[in-house]
């Protein structure tokens, strides 16, 4: 965690710290420690390289560094960088995964039609383009 993400506001959950239950605030999220339960926020969620969430995840936008068990929502970007893992589904408008990033699951992008009026939401599913999750997911044959 750099220096200018202490000097905004926001939930920070250290290294060495467990938080069992669900948290729901309005505030930027950092999680360098365990959280086992559900996230949501209006804000960005960043688990750090050394953060594991066992839940589900929802923020305006995501970065992972660390680990997520459960499926992750944003009503933004998601990128998945420095060795990142989701082990889940991922729905957002933007999906961005680097090489050495893992994301075990389906990855949906939502995307608004302004067609008229009113904003619509449709979803369009995209392949996963990680290369480790592909080679994970061939079945050796024997025969």
């Amino acid at each position: 965690m750099n220096l200018l993400s202490l000097l905004k506001p926001g939930l920070y959950v250290a290294k060495a710290t467990v938080i069992k239950g669900s948290i729901i605030t309005d505030a930027n999220v950092y999680v360098a420690g365990t959280i086992n339960g559900d996230i949501a926020t209006q804000a960005m969620f960043t688990i750090e390289k050394d953060g594991l969430i066992n839940g589900n995840v929802h923020a305006k936008n995501v970065i992972v560094k660390g680990k997520i068990k459960g499926n992750v929502q944003s009503d933004g970007t998601v990128d998945v960088i420095k060795k990142g893992e989701i082990d889940g589904n991922v729905y957002a408008l933007e999906v961005n995964i680097d090489e050495e990033s893992l994301v075990k699951g389906t990855t949906k992008l939502i995307t608004a039609n302004t067609s008229d009026d009113h904003n619509e939401l449709s979803e369009s599913i995209t392949p996963m383009t990680n290369k480790q999750a592909n080679d994970e997911e061939k079945p050796q044959s024997w025969f």
